[in-house]
């Protein structure tokens, strides 16, 4: 710290505080010495951002902040932070006192004390929920299926790089599923692409009514669907396909449609601690499913 900010600090310590509360951004310090690095001081643009009162969440650790939203990748990148003792900067989701959810763009730095030991760390937090959406506006344009609603394929290729790379600092395995439906050209042929964009959709429904926030689920093209499921929370691909197959049954029970839908399916998996690429693993479900689809014609 520079000579003159400390004089300043310790001749007008009030000045310094009223400096810090009249700042547009959150700020938080949390004390590094303590157990689970509990929060000491939030300023009024902190209050404001989150609806918490300085008293509801002193010494509280700033994950609460997260709710039950804890699997991003930036968290991961805090905590290393923290560990190491060194600076970064991530873009959170944070959730208000109301449950509402907000972006939260956190840079973490830490405090030494004369003999350079980190005594504090400050965060300074800058709510980029406007920015966001506009960058997620201009990234649906360029990378979701304008019939389904999915990613597409740039989408997903996108993404599905996000999950892998998580899945290897957090260690768990990661299942690739291709979907392709029965029959489809018949659907069109007989009953018109209009009926044919109707079951595209309901099934692009159903996946997405099957998969979890962090899962990554996309039209891959024509009638082809894939989706990538991260092994964790109990997840099962035995469980998936046997509740994907009772929700499709239910649609074709309904007789919404003058026929049945069905599809063929192939699966892989890519392990954490094995170096496979994704376009192996595709390849693999892709023979996976051409396999099963043999098997129906015979």
């Amino acid at each position: 710290m520079h000579s003159w900010l400390e004089k300043l600090i310790k001749e007008q310590p009030d000045l310094f505080v009223q400096a810090i509360q009249a700042a547009n951004d959150g700020i938080v310090i949390t004390d590094y010495q303590k157990e689970d690095n509990p929060i000491i001081f939030v300023n009024k643009a902190f209050e404001e951002m989150s609806g918490y009162s300085y008293r509801e969440i002193l010494l509280k650790n700033c994950r609460f902040l997260q709710g039950n939203d804890r699997n991003q990748s930036g968290i991961e990148v805090i905590r290393k932070a923290i560990k190491e003792g060194v600076s970064c900067r991530v873009d959170l989701r944070n959730y208000r006192k109301d449950g509402s959810m907000f972006w939260n763009e956190l840079s973490i730095a830490p405090l030494n004390n004369k003999q350079g030991q980190i005594t504090h760390f400050v965060g300074v937090q800058k709510d980029i929920t406007r920015q966001k959406r506009f960058e997620d506006s201009l990234f649906l344009q360029s990378h979701e299926d304008p019939l389904t609603h999915l990613l597409n394929r740039r989408g997903f290729e996108e993404k599905a790089q996000s999950l892998l790379t998580l899945s290897k600092s957090s260690q768990f395995n990661v299942v690739l599923v291709m979907i392709d439906l029965d029959n489809f050209k018949s659907i069109n042929d007989c009953h018109g692409h209009t009926k044919g964009d109707e079951v595209l959709v309901k099934v692009a429904n159903l996946l997405k009514n099957n998969s979890r926030p962090f899962d990554v689920v996309a039209r891959h093209g024509g009638d082809e669907f894939i989706a990538l499921f991260a092994e964790k929370n109990s997840f099962s691909i035995k469980t998936w396909k046997m509740k994907l197959e009772e929700n499709l049954e239910k649609i074709n029970s309904s007789k919404e449609l003058e026929f049945s839908i069905s599809y063929s399916i192939g699966e892989a998996t890519l392990p954490f601690l094995v170096d496979k690429s994704l376009d192996k693993a595709i390849l693999e479900a892709d023979n996976s499913l051409y396999k099963m689809k043999k098997m129906k014609m015979k």
